[in-house]
């Protein structure tokens, strides 16, 4: 689809941006998947200058990886830097959610109990995309209620690794959806009753659970990868 025209090309490059970070975060690009620059530009019907600072600015935002002299390729974390992901946003969150507590409680839980009926919803239709979609903004409203606002920026820059990461490396049964169901209404039960303690305890384990399942995917992947064409079919086909 075409990319909305602009009068500049710096809005234009913006626009452009801001939509393969959506996609990107959607899993619509495999992690560590090339992205070429002619491709793109011809995808969204523009030249290749505000593509190549789109792509800059994707670079900041840790979400790409331009190879001089190969090419731009989609993030790929190793298994230490999928911890250290994992802990800053454990850290961000506990910070978060504390200043909300004290903030606006009342906007924060209500906010959460609104999206449990539609992460039900999106699970019982098999929508996973949709459930992770709903599941980031849950934990986004951490920081949307907080009231800090750098806190807010420093989460976003980690935002979108985390939200591509739950997509691409999530573990989809029935047993894991429905534990994680059981820890968002957990937490709403808790912003309710203002636990910060055992908010803290729920988060850590929470996501301390999830940094173990992205790092074992994450390393399944790269054993599949290394492996020949007729032995990843062999195995897909348990032979």
């Amino acid at each position: 689809m075409p990319a909305r025209r602009s009068d500049g090309s710096g809005s234009l490059a913006a626009d452009v941006a801001a939509r393969l970070r959506t996609a990107i975060m959607d899993g619509a690009f495999e992690l560590g998947e090339a992205l070429s620059e002619d491709l793109v530009s011809s995808a969204f019907g523009v030249s290749r200058t505000p593509v190549r600072e789109a792509l800059k600015t994707l670079r900041t935002q840790g979400l790409v990886e331009i190879v001089p002299k190969s090419g731009t390729y989609i993030f790929r974390p190793s298994v230490e830097q999928l911890h250290e992901l994992c802990e800053c946003r454990l850290r961000l969150e506990c910070a978060a959610i504390e200043l909300a507590l004290g903030t606006d409680p009342e906007r924060l839980r209500s906010t959460l109990d609104g999206l449990l009926a539609p992460m039900r919803e999106a699970l019982d239709a098999a929508d996973f995309l949709r459930y992770n979609q709903l599941d980031a903004q849950f934990h986004l409203a951490f920081l949307d209620c907080c009231g800090n606002r750098y806190l807010r920026s420093a989460y976003d820059l980690i935002y979108a690794q985390i939200s591509a990461i739950r997509v691409h490396l999530s573990v989809r049964t029935a047993g894991a959806f429905d534990e994680s169901m059981r820890e968002h209404h957990t937490v709403v039960e808790l912003v309710a009753g203002r636990d910060v303690t055992g908010l803290v305890t729920v988060l850590g384990h929470h996501i301390d659970r999830a940094k173990q399942v992205y790092a074992t995917s994450l390393q399944e992947r790269e054993r599949s990868s290394r492996l020949s064409r007729g032995q990843r079919i062999r195995n897909k086909l348990s032979l």
